[in-house]
């Protein structure tokens, strides 16, 4: 996912130049994360950080301790962050569909530290696990039973050669 970074507001955003700060991404558990942040100055050299927890005082369930810088012009600052460890995995307990985890990037250039706004990274649980059984397949119906009017049941049914027979049933 592609990003942008005012990096004198620290406003981390969907558009360049928007003043709309990102509120929520969102992501899939035990997959590799992948967002790429464009900054809007020079900040070669800096060192970037991405943190997930739960909680402010906990530790972070997801880390990307440090980012790949750009090789073209253009192109952003990249961040894999590895949404697949015991902590985060531990958060999904029982049918829990997602877990609403804290996030933010800090970044430190010249021995300053920045930060962007908090933002809500939203990881879904896994649909699919790999060692499911598949689906049974359903066979069509050969006959059906309708109710007439006055009460009285019908069997329809469908022969070899296509035609429909009715048998009245009670």
């Amino acid at each position: 996912m592609k990003t942008y970074l005012n990096t004198d507001t620290g406003l981390l955003t969907l558009a360049p130049g928007s003043t709309t700060g990102i509120t929520k991404l969102a992501a899939k558990r035990g997959d590799l994360f992948s967002l790429e942040v464009v900054p809007s100055g020079t900040i070669s050299g800096a060192a970037g950080v991405l943190a997930a927890k739960s909680t402010y005082s906990g530790d972070p369930v997801a880390l990307a301790p440090s980012w790949t810088s750009p090789t073209t012009e253009g192109a952003g600052y990249v961040f894999s962050l590895n949404l697949n460890t015991t902590e985060l995995n531990a958060l999904f307990t029982g049918e829990t569909p997602e877990v609403a985890l804290m996030a933010e990037i800090t970044w430190t250039l010249s021995g300053v530290v920045r930060s962007t706004q908090t933002f809500s990274l939203v990881v879904a649980h896994d649909v699919w696990n790999g060692d499911e059984p598949a689906p049974t397949q359903a066979n069509a119906a050969l006959s059906f039973y309708l109710s007439s009017p006055d009460g009285s049941q019908w069997q329809i049914s469908i022969t070899n050669d296509g035609q429909l027979t009715r048998e009245k049933l009670t």
